[in-house]
């Protein structure tokens, strides 16, 4: 009994801080398009995603066609918090929970990133949106 708690402690400690270490760095590339997604610096989250992402588009035209859809709604990422994380060899997953401005009103959301490491980078590779629920601003007259 005392060999397999000895044997489970060091996994732990041998294993852990490699699992740690890699989560702050897949999390990186989702910070930056977070911050950087509809704004004026939308080259910097073309930057972070891979050529899936952006089915295939050059960096430049996906970066112009987007920016001026969201210019045209008025989207706005008002705040945003990591709420879940997991890597497992070459994959991972990121979840934000979100709050989004736009025309149309505020939409709360989760935004689930896919999480793709080639070489010794992290790029996001595809995103989901689940419990999306928009709140449409009153107009007054």
């Amino acid at each position: 009994m005392q060999k397999i708690a000895i044997y489970t402690l060091f996994i732990f400690f041998v294993f852990t801080p490699y699992i740690w270490s890699q989560e702050p760095a897949m999390l990186e590339p989702v910070e930056i398009f977070d911050k950087s997604y509809g704004t004026s610096e939308m080259d910097r989250a073309a930057d972070v995603v891979t050529a899936d992402f952006r089915d295939g588009r050059p960096k430049s035209v996906w970066v112009s066609e987007t920016w001026r859809i969201l210019n045209k709604i008025e989207y706005e990422r008002i705040e945003s918090k990591v709420v879940d994380s997991g890597v497992e060899a070459e994959n991972g997953f990121v979840r934000l929970h979100v709050k989004i401005k736009t025309v149309g009103g505020t939409t709360v959301q989760d935004e689930v990133y896919q999480m793709k490491k080639t070489g010794d980078k992290w790029k996001i590779d595809g995103l989901n949106v689940l419990n999306e629920e928009v709140k449409e601003e009153e107009k007054e007259l």
